[in-house]
């Protein structure tokens, strides 16, 4: 027979266990009613979409960096986007053809908006097969 002592450590553990228990079985309901098959479909093809977009920029970037060249652009103004997020909006000329592009403000922020008035020359990094991969930087390296 157990002494005093040693019986609430035994209901206590048998509590713990039927807690443990009565929450595993919650948990299960909870997965059941959440996870349905068009949930995980969902969440795969979000999951694949990211996935994509990540994969794409990478590419990009990796493709930019490999060929790419830099040129002067021209700050034609910003723009507002979705949720009140603002662009800055430029163009550049290669080969006598003209390309438009964007970029988040942040460049602006980076460059104490000494660079983002209408009119001012922004350093464009560009692909040389494909002008419109192209990105605003700094400082044209050496």
């Amino acid at each position: 027979m157990p002494s005093l002592r040693q019986a609430p450590d035994v209901v206590c553990n048998a509590w713990t266990l039927q807690n443990l228990k009565a929450c595993f079985i919650l948990q299960l309901h909870l997965m059941k009613k959440y996870f349905t098959t068009n949930n995980i479909i969902a969440l795969v093809i979000c999951g694949l979409f990211f996935l994509f977009l990540y994969l794409q920029s990478n590419e990009s970037r990796r493709m930019l960096n490999k060929n790419g060249a830099y040129t002067k652009g021209i700050v034609l103004g910003i723009s507002k986007g979705a949720r009140g997020s603002k662009y800055l909006n430029y163009e550049f000329y290669i080969n006598n053809h003209m390309y438009t592009s964007s970029t988040s403000m942040d460049f602006c922020t980076e460059c104490k908006y000494l660079c983002c008035n209408v009119g001012d020359s922004v350093n464009v990094h560009y692909q040389k097969d494909n002008p419109g991969n192209c990105v605003l930087v700094h400082e044209v390296p050496n």
